[in-house]
């Protein structure tokens, strides 16, 4: 048996569960459950409101986007974010 020292199982397990979140959102859309109970990561808010991840860490860190973590996953609740986005327009 040949080992790879350079494979990481944990790195793939990482991009693997990024995959399994978006699926997870999209299903949640195709349900109709109401949108202001819909949970963002960063990389969903980043995408869906066109703003830098160190954005969203400078206004955590300003205490002005409210945010939660599950294990090491940084969340936002949807109508956490629609208030913090119409604050900084």
């Amino acid at each position: 048996m040949i080992i790879d020292k350079d494979y990481n199982p944990f790195k793939h397990l990482h991009s693997r569960l990024d995959i399994i979140e978006t699926q997870i959102g999209e299903v949640r859309k195709r349900l109709e459950l109401p949108e202001k109970e819909l949970r963002l990561t960063r990389k969903m808010l980043c995408e869906r409101y066109h703003v830098s991840n160190s954005t969203i860490t400078r206004h955590i860190k300003l205490g002005e986007l409210k945010y939660f973590k599950v294990g090491s996953k940084t969340l936002f609740h949807l109508k956490d974010v629609e208030k913090w986005i119409r604050q900084i327009q």
